[in-house]
């Protein structure tokens, strides 16, 4: 039952990459991860990011037909789906495109890489094991939140609402400017804010971490790039934007502490 209940929500996230052992050695070094790998037909290796134990996300190799077609890594945030096969159709009869699969992994489940009308990346899991999707947390070293950086904030969100079901209102976040927020059924799930200058557009993933100012420093001494230095969110926490040596963007996030001040 609490499977079906996370039906349209955020489950897994997954980091493509032009070099796969490089990304390993950065993640371990800037976020602490292990990793564990696995052989797959559609990924001559397949890791497993591990936190104390527990899974994170994955991450894979680019294949040389991805990268001679245009893709730059990038982290993929998936939504858990009762099929594959339907959620790709959907997201082309909405606009969108299918860019890979759908394909099964193994006898765990099939996925499928999609992108929206406007060409932001997602991927969408629909499992035949239970066990096997992640959801945000807040506890350090895990995926805590997912947004998406839209050129046209009211298109997305129109697209998101006939895709997932999902909502979209503005909310204030401790004397914050509003924020705007994807809700499943009135639960948070994501953020959506319009893109601004050169900021990339598409899906940011952000990592849980005890010190947002020690993260940003390991992932720039680990070859990294801090893009927005360390910033405080009222009634959040503080954040910072990152891009690993291969050039996948990705957050991280120090929550606010529940009860302080």
């Amino acid at each position: 039952m609490a499977e079906a209940r996370a039906l349209g929500t955020f489950c897994w996230v997954e980091l493509a990459t032009s070099d796969l052992s490089r990304s390993r050695a950065f993640y371990a070094a800037a976020l602490g991860w292990e990793c564990r790998d696995a052989r797959s037909k559609d990924w001559e290796t397949y890791t497993t990011w591990l936190a104390d134990g527990d899974r994170v996300g994955g991450a894979h190799a680019l294949s040389e037909r991805q990268r001679a077609g245009g893709v730059t890594p990038e982290w993929i945030p998936y939504v858990h789906v009762s099929s594959a096969s339907a959620a790709a159709k959907n997201a082309e009869s909405l606009g969108g495109r299918l860019r890979h699969g759908p394909y099964e992994i193994g006898d765990l489940g099939k996925a499928a890489i999609c992108e929206d009308a406007a060409g932001a990346r997602f991927g969408v899991w629909a499992p035949i094991k239970t066990g096997t999707l992640v959801h945000p947390s807040r506890e350090t070293g895990s995926f805590g939140w997912v947004e998406l950086t839209a050129e046209d904030v009211d298109a997305s969100a129109r697209y998101y609402r006939q895709m997932f079901g999902w909502t979209h209102e503005e909310r204030s976040l401790g004397g914050a400017l509003p924020y705007g927020m994807l809700l499943r059924a009135g639960v948070p799930l994501g953020g959506i804010v319009a893109a601004s200058g050169s900021a990339l557009r598409g899906f940011r993933v952000y990592f849980s971490v005890a010190n947002c100012d020690t993260a940003a420093g390991k992932a720039d001494i680990e070859g990294g790039r801090v893009r927005v230095q360390p910033t405080d969110i009222p009634g959040v926490g503080r954040y910072a934007y990152l891009e690993d040596p291969l050039g996948a963007c990705f957050c991280v996030l120090e929550w606010e502490k529940r009860g302080a001040g």
